[in-house]
């Protein structure tokens, strides 16, 4: 007997305050706003990410987003925070409760760290399966936004309505074409 496949969750639907941002349910020709579908694998959600710690160790991380929590903490608690679940959300409830310390230095090194995670994850190596070659096959794709509503405007665009008017640096989506161009260059 075969198990039903699970539905995915519902996009947030279109609101009034959200005219500003021109968004849609879907993406729009040459944008791609919203990291599902097709478009999942390139998402910090995305599980089985593969990281280079060092230059011949290779961790699996649940995550993008779990990586870059267990990297965000001080040396002596990451192994709490690896440890701690797969889920972000358990991993940023102990950044919350102070069972976890975030280093002084994130907001100075977490662009590299998630560079090179992306690069581990979409190098030769890494992309086993040739899913980026996807992305790299839409030369339309000019502009990729990590939408959210999690208030979330340093790696993609919030829309929830309290950041409405908010411009969001979209750090992750303009590295994720950073990447496109390094491989269509043949530099990774």
């Amino acid at each position: 007997m075969m198990a039903k496949a699970k539905q995915p969750a519902p996009l947030p639907p279109q609101k009034a305050w959200d005219k500003s941002r021109s968004l849609s349910r879907g993406n729009e020709p040459g944008i791609v706003r919203w990291l599902r579908g097709p478009y999942a694998f390139l998402s910090r959600g995305y599980k089985h990410w593969k990281v280079w710690m060092g230059p011949t160790e290779l961790q699996p991380f649940p995550s993008l987003d779990h990586y870059m929590l267990v990297m965000r903490a001080v040396d002596g608690d990451r192994k709490k925070a690896r440890q701690a679940g797969t889920r972000p959300k358990d991993l940023r409830r102990l950044y919350r409760l102070g069972k976890v310390t975030q280093r002084a230095d994130w907001n100075d090194v977490r662009n590299a760290l998630v560079w090179e995670a992306l690069c581990s994850r979409f190098s030769p190596f890494g992309d086993k399966d040739g899913r980026l070659k996807l992305i790299c096959s839409h030369p339309e794709v000019q502009q990729i936004i990590d939408s959210n509503v999690g208030c979330n405007n340093y790696w993609g665009v919030c829309i929830c309505p309290e950041c409405d008017g908010t411009l969001g640096l979209n750090i992750y989506g303009q590295m994720l074409l950073q990447i496109r161009a390094a491989i269509l260059e043949g530099r990774l």
